[in-house]
Order: C-alpha cells, then sequence, then structure tokens
C-alpha cells in the first residue's frame, strides 16, 4: 500500500485562498498459486487487485457563496460549494479552474498458465482478463468565476484602456467582464480486457531453436453506470428528417443521435478479430557467430477502453455571465443573479437538441491499431573481448489513429473540396433557410434565421454545426520503419570499456499524431488534405535517417596497481593516479522540416503549404546561413482554397545536425573498507559547439527561413559523493 498527503498551508484561515491539499492512497492485494503438477508439467494461477484513490479539494470547501451575495441557484445546480474565483486586474483569489479532482480506479486481473515440457519442445498456454473501473470528477469552475476589468469603469466602456478605469472599482460596482459557472457530471466507467496465448520453444539441436507463438488480445468496450454515453448514427435518419419543407430541400438526410440503454450500453462494436502470429529462431554459426529473425504482429490499445469523460450528452457546460447585451455599455447581468437566464445544463437525452449545434461524437467502429514487426540479425565476437552486431530492424504500423492538431480530419462534418471552386464569397452567402422553424434552439444563431450561408447547406450533415471532433479520430494512418543497425560493445579489459551504436533509417508516414487528447510528443501533426491523405504521406517528423553514439569508460592507466605507478607513494596516488574518464558522444541528423503557409487560406481548419518549385536547400555551413536557411525561391503561394505542392515534410533537406559531448573525469579516495569519498568534474557539451535550433518555416512570414535559437553551451559542475 502507498498513501501520501499533499498540505497547504493557510495560516489565518483564508477562505479565499487557492489552496488545494489532496490525498492519494494505492494498494495492491495479489494472489498466486504455483503448482507441479509433475517434473514436466507446471500450472500457475494469479488473482490481484489494484485500487487507487486519489482526492483533491480546495481549502474553502463547504463555503456557502450566498454570503458573498451571490444567488442560492449557484451551488443548487452545480452540488460544489467552494469560494468563487474572483479576478479583478491585479491578482485572483478563489478556487481556480478544475481544482477539484475526485480520482478512483480499481483493476481487477486473472491470469492462469500451463507449461509443459515435451521432448524438445516447452509448450506454454495461459489466459488473462482484466475489469478496469474508473469514477472520475474534475469540473471547471463549479463555484464559479467572475472577472473585472478596466473599461467598465474606464472613460469609454466600448474600449480597453491601460490608463483609464480599475478592475477592482469595476468589482465595487459589480460590473464584470466575464464570468462562467460549470455544470459537469462524474464518470463511472468500466472496460474489460481479455487474451490468450500459446507459445512453443523448440529446441530443434544444439545449434537451432525455433520460437513460434499465436496471441489474440481484445478490449472489451466501455460502459457507463449511468449510462451517460451517447453517439451519433452516422446512417440514421436525422430527428427532423421527414418534416416535409426540409425533405423537399434534403430527401435523405442522416446523422441521429443515440443514447446508451440497459440493451444498448457502447457505441463501440468492438474489435475481436486481433490475433497476432508470432516466430523466430536463433542459430549458432560456430562458437563465435550465431544469427537471429523473427517476425510478429502486435495491437496496441483501443480508444474504446476506459476513460474519464461522459458523452457530449452529459459532459460539462460553461454558461457565461452576460454582464451587458449592448457590448457593455449598459449592464445586464447583476452580481446578485449573474444568469438572468439561467444556467446552461447539458442537452441530456434529447437528439433534437444538437441541431444547429457541435456533435461531438466517438466512431463506433474502433480499431486497435495494429504493427507488424520483423528483423534480422548477425553477431560476431571479434579480437579484443569485442561483440560486432548487425542487425536489420522493421515495421509497419496500420490502422494508427489519424489526427492533427487542430482535430480537422476528425471532423465529419467539413466542407467537400468539390465545392471550393464555388468561391468563398458565395459560399459564405445567405441563402434561404429550409431549417427556418423547424431549428428552433435560440443559441443555434446560424440554423434558426430566415437566412443560412449555403455552405452550411452543402455539408453531410447540414442540420448540425459540426460532427465529429477529438473523439473521432479515425484508424487510418500508416507508417514504415526501415533500419539497419549496427552495433560494437568491447567488454572490460585493460581499463577500457566501450559501446557504440551506428543506425541508418528511414521513416514514412501519413501523420504523427493521434489527436489533439493525446499530445505531448515532440513532433505536432498538421495536415492539408483531409479528403486523400496519399498526399500527406512523407517523411515522418520522427525520422533522424543517421545517428551514432559512443560511450565509454577508461581507467587511466596511471596509479597504483595500474599500468604505470604500481607501488606509487600513497600521496602521489592520491593527487595523479586512480582516474578514471568516461564519456558520451552523439551525433544525428537534423529533424525534418514541415514547410507551412503564414497566412493560407483554407476551410476547415486544415493547415495549407506552399507550393515546392525548386530545389529549397542552400549551400555551406549553418553559421552561414542563419538568416536564409532556405531558398526562398523554392517556395510560391498557392491560390486560397488550393491544395500546395509541397510534402508534409521535405524529405531533402533538414535542420541542422545535432553533435554533443559529455565528460567525466572521477576519482574515489578510500578512507577504509567499503567507505571512500568519489570526486567528480563533469562536462556537458565538451566542445562548446553551438547546437543550432530549427529555423523558422512559414513561408510568407518576415522570419521566414531564420535560425532564432541555439543551445550546446558548456556546462561544468563539480561533485563529491561519500559512500558508506
Amino acid at each position: 500500500m502507498d498513501w501520501s498527503f499533499n498540505g497547504v498551508a493557510n495560516l489565518v484561515g483564508n477562505p479565499s485562498f487557492n489552496g488545494n491539499p489532496g490525498t492519494a492512497r494505492s494498494q495492491n492485494f495479489l494472489m498466486d498459486y504455483t503448482r507441479t503438477q509433475s517434473p514436466t508439467t507446471v500450472i500457475t494461477a494469479r488473482a490481484g487487485v489494484l485500487r487507487v484513490r486519489s482526492i483533491r479539494d480546495p481549502l474553502s470547501t463547504g463555503f456557502d457563496a450566498t454570503t458573498l451575495g451571490l444567488p442560492a441557484y449557484m451551488t443548487a445546480n452545480t452540488g460544489t460549494k467552494d469560494f468563487p474565483q474572483f479576478s479583478a486586474q491585479y491578482r485572483s483569489m478563489g478556487v481556480g479552474g478544475y481544482a477539484i479532482i475526485h480520482r478512483f480506479e480499481d483493476l481487477y486481473q486473472y491470469v492462469g498458465s500451463v507449461t509443459k515440457i515435451v521432448g524438445p519442445h516447452t509448450i506454454k498456454a495461459g489466459a488473462e482478463f482484466r475489469k478496469i473501473q474508473e469514477n472520475y470528477y474534475q469540473p471547471n469552475l463549479p463555484g464559479g468565476g467572475f472577472t473585472f476589468a478596466r473599461k467598465q469603469t474606464g472613460l469609454n466602456p466600448l474600449s480597453s484602456s491601460s490608463s483609464q478605469g480599475d478592475g477592482l472599482a469595476s468589482a465595487l460596482l459589480g460590473f464584470g467582464s466575464s464570468g462562467t459557472d460549470t455544470i459537469d457530471y462524474p464518470t463511472a466507467q468500466s472496460a474489460g480486457y481479455a487474451g490468450a496465448y500459446i507459445n512453443d520453444d523448440w529446441r530443434v539441436s544444439h545449434k537451432l531453436t525455433i520460437n513460434a507463438g499465436l496471441r489474440w488480445d481484445a478490449d472489451i468496450p466501455r460502459v457507463d453506470r449511468f449510462d451517460r454515453i451517447n453517439w451519433m448514427d452516422l446512417s440514421a435518419p436525422a430527428p427532423i428528417a421527414n418534416v416535409p419543407q426540409v425533405k423537399a430541400v434534403f430527401p435523405n438526410l442522416l446523422g441521429l443521435m443515440r443514447f446508451a440503454t440497459p440493451g444498448n450500453r457502447t457505441p463501440y462494436n468492438g474489435d475481436w478479430k486481433n490475433f497476432q502470429p508470432r516466430i523466430g529462431f536463433a542459430y549458432a554459426l560456430n562458437n563465435k557467430t550465431s544469427i537471429r529473425a523473427a517476425y510478429g504482429i502486435f495491437y496496441s490499445v483501443s480508444r474504446h477502453t476506459v476513460k474519464g469523460e461522459v458523452g457530449t450528452a452529459f459532459g460539462f457546460t460553461d454558461s457565461s455571465v452576460p454582464w451587458s447585451l449592448d457590448g457593455g455599455f449598459t449592464q445586464y447581468a447583476t452580481f446578485a443573479n449573474p444568469w438572468p437566464a439561467g444556467l446552461t445544463f447539458p442537452p441530456g437525452r434529447d437528439a433534437s437538441a444538437f441541431l444547429g449545434q457541435d456533435a461531438g461524437t466517438p466512431l463506433p467502429y474502433d480499431r486497435n491499431p495494429q504493427y507488424q514487426q520483423w528483423n534480422f540479425s548477425i553477431q560476431r565476437e571479434v579480437p579484443g573481448h569485442g561483440v560486432v552486431e548487425v542487425n536489420y530492424s522493421a515495421s509497419k504500423g496500420t490502422r494508427l489513429y489519424l489526427g492533427d492538431a487542430n482535430d480537422a480530419v476528425a471532423q465529419l462534418n467539413n466542407l467537400a473540396p468539390m465545392y471550393w471552386g464555388i468561391g468563398v464569397d458565395d459560399l459564405s452567402a445567405l441563402v434561404p433557410n429550409p431549417f427556418y422553424g423547424v431549428i428552433t434552439n435560440p443559441t443555434a444563431t446560424d440554423y434558426n434565421g430566415r437566412t443560412i450561408q449555403l455552405n452550411l447547406l452543402l455539408r453531410r450533415f447540414p442540420e448540425y454545426g459540426g460532427v465529429g471532433g477529438y473523439r473521432a479520430e479515425p484508424n487510418i494512418g500508416d507508417s514504415s520503419y526501415q533500419s539497419v543497425q549496427i552495433k560494437y560493445e568491447k567488454r572490460f579489459s585493460q581499463g577500457l570499456s566501450v559501446v557504440a551504436h551506428y543506425t541508418f533509417s528511414k521513416m514514412i508516414s501519413d501523420s504523427d499524431e493521434a489527436g489533439s487528447d493525446v499530445e505531448g510528443f515532440a513532433v505536432a501533426g498538421s495536415i492539408q488534405n483531409l479528403f486523400n491523405l496519399r498526399q500527406e504521406r512523407s517523411v515522418s517528423g520522427f525520422n533522424r535517417p543517421q545517428r551514432v553514439v559512443v560511450s565509454f569508460d577508461y581507467q587511466l592507466p596511471v596509479g597504483r596497481g595500474r599500468a604505470f605507478g604500481k607501488s606509487m607513494n600513497r600521496i602521489l596516488d592520491g593527487v595523479i593516479g586512480g582516474w578514471e574518464l568516461s564519456s558520451i558522444i552523439s551525433a544525428q541528423s537534423g529533424a525534418p522540416l514541415q514547410i507551412t503557409l503564414a497566412n493560407g487560406n483554407m476551410w476547415d481548419g486544415s493547415v495549407q503549404r506552399p507550393n515546392l518549385v525548386g530545389n529549397p536547400s542552400m549551400p555551406g555551413p549553418v553559421s552561414g546561413k542563419l538568416n536564409n536557411y532556405f531558398n526562398v525561391n523554392a517556395f510560391t503561394t498557392p491560390d486560397d482554397f488550393t491544395f500546395g505542392s509541397a510534402p508534409r515534410y521535405l524529405s531533402t533537406y533538414r535542420g541542422p545536425a545535432l553533435v554533443n559531448e559529455d565528460a567525466t573525469l572521477s576519482k574515489n579516495f578510500n578512507i577504509r573498507e567499503r567507505k571512500y569519498v568519489q570526486l567528480r568534474l563533469e562536462a556537458y557539451a565538451v566542445s562548446n559547439t553551438p547546437q543550432w535550433g530549427s529555423p523558422n518555416t512559414s513561408f510568407g512570414g518576415s522570419t521566414f527561413g531564420q535560425i532564432t535559437s541555439a543551445g550546446g553551451n558548456r556546462t561544468l559542475q563539480v561533485a563529491a559523493k561519500f559512500y558508506y
């Protein structure tokens, strides 16, 4: 069991202090059973439970906001009592956004296996089942948040000024500039996993061993305890499909929001055919040479497993405070009643509530991403206590989650390129609205008037603003990786050990990001053509064709017990003897460059790229082209709403290469047995060579092709450690 507490000091008991103490506890219970049935048969079984409980609440939990003059309906509807957030120009007080975290997770695991030895065969078969439960709650501002700015008390309340008005004065008047209150619901979701395998290690001879196996995995789709999950049925008739005035214009209007029920609790169909054959062999050619090869199919986790959010019909809503209805000239909402028209609630089980709005939805057919991996290696012992290994290693990714920083590819209601030629003016023109009087939601302002923009009527689901979102990243990505790897290892002898790696590789993909909700990698995606991903296929943003790493550890041969000065005076040995030098030296190719357009103009969030009409590279060392890394004449600006010809990443020209050397000089000073002091001199970036950053890649921008950052400054530090 592991338990922790994170306390917050609040010495004067200030209820508005933004402090959030928390506790965390994890417990692991395990039972294991092993039975030796016979000299050739072993049976194992294991059952375990892992429980995690993590709670973080504000110090002001339980505070009654009505004592500040706020209405009681705030806490009655959100179910949370704490000190609201106030920001009045100078500093904020009260509970910050997403401060509350209630996290409870349970993992139940059952595993069993049987191992049987039959002659030269060692056969192992087993199965595993996991049940995962997650209860999660992290609302934004359930206690409310209010911001007070200068302009409400300035000379002109319609424009901001840095010299007029005061946020605190606006707060005293009770006239704010913005504010919100969050209504959110906790998740209570569960999912599962099932897997089975069989594997055979066959020792054909003393030189050859073959390994063959088959594995099956399946993620059991998630459900919610209270059925708070919804999804769009893309092939079902829309709620207004049979309304005569709509049917006259759209005879086959599709798109119906469905909701989980006791008989149909999940939108996901599941992926039940994840069979993974694997085979490999190891062959000893002679007593100094071995050969190995293997091939296997692997699946990674899907997105239909457990997740800490409810469906969009039940998810959080932020109700903005309507302080003014005329742009700030006169006040409408008051501090005593910040939401005169009431708070905004999630739509719930009403399919019609999404009409004219964004309809966030997952894709029901969600498959596990697949990876095929194969390799071939030769290992040879060489003189000098060394081993040389040459590997060919490759992989192919299929059905990968494909996304971009804007989630544009996950929007299912994008305007198709076939309409782009109509022109932005005509596409934005107002035409008679076939949904007038049918879509009446007052917040659906683009759909409830007598006229509507033409482009909205040309979309796949014209009755909705957007369909999809980050929950709908499709399984349509591909990747390919090929590499040759050479490794030399000299085992420690004569005071020296060395490990050297060299990799020559190429990686190709059509996207390097799985979506905005799983960002965090060093490469951010940007897709231009959402409708033809073959135009997005290029070298990957992760691709570094060449990389070498050399590390060594060398005991300098001077000092007592070493080649020179074996019987050296102890005082002299303490100064010049017994030193050890170690280092790591690395070098790699530069990062691929992704050229975008500074003022690109595309529909629906995709990123426009320029045309590539020449060789973008410039000759000479990096230091000589810091202000013109690119041949700017190699690029031209395409017309608005057309695809540029530049690839997603340039394959022939890269950012600056990286070279780095780190070294350590150390010595141990023995005091007595098992007690000594180690003195270390550590140097990073020993050569003090600039490590140039990547150039600006926004064509048309004022700094296009300029390198404005660098690292690689030498850093020295001295350290001493006492070992006992």
